[in-house]
């Protein structure tokens, strides 16, 4: 596959291609999209910056959890996760992007999670790469007056060559959204 779009930079994201599929027809795409990144976090002095989109985790009702992470040293890790449903914003008009003209989708603003874990009180693991949504919290723990799901979140330290020295670790949350009780 060819680089979906540029890199992102202070003044704009980067653009993903999503594809959709069904699990009863695997061998058919439903939908083509663009997912566009947020742009670069600003912070005085990056040395190096990066900004990418590191996962996308399907909800039971058809909406994504969008797991975005940048890194810029010497500020370190960040990451946010979104909300993303079958809405889109108007495709580009710029010709010279590939694919071109598809739809954007739309996405809101769940949690930062490194402004949770500080207001938590807990560390921050930087390095996250992926989410994996499991079963209601209710289920967990046999009370039907428990709400939401658990979500699991990955951070790895790239085998001790990262910033982040603590070893890989799993992170669990619990993820409440009225339309996916």
């Amino acid at each position: 596959l060819e680089t979906d779009g540029n890199e992102a930079n202070l003044g704009a994201g980067t653009r993903c291609v999503v594809l959709t599929g069904s699990i009863d027809t695997p061998d058919q795409l439903r939908e083509t999209y663009f997912y566009e990144t947020d742009p670069l976090p600003r912070h005085m002095g990056e040395s190096f910056a990066i900004h990418s989109l590191v996962e996308l985790e399907a909800l039971p009702e058809g909406r994504l959890l969008a797991l975005e992470r940048s890194l810029t040293l010497p500020a370190g890790y960040a990451a946010t996760l979104y909300l993303v449903d079958a809405t889109t914003h108007a495709p580009p008009a710029d010709p010279d992007v590939f694919p071109p003209r598809l739809p954007i989708l739309r996405k809101a603003l769940v949690a930062d999670l490194r402004t949770l874990a500080r207001e938590a009180g807990v560390p921050w693991l930087g390095n996250l790469e992926g989410l994996a949504l499991g079963p209601t919290i209710a289920e967990l723990t046999g009370d039907p007056t428990e709400t939401g799901r658990l979500l699991l979140v990955v951070a790895d330290d790239n085998f001790g060559a990262d910033v982040q020295k603590t070893g890989s670790q799993v992170i669990a949350l619990r993820y409440t959204d009225a339309e996916s009780e």
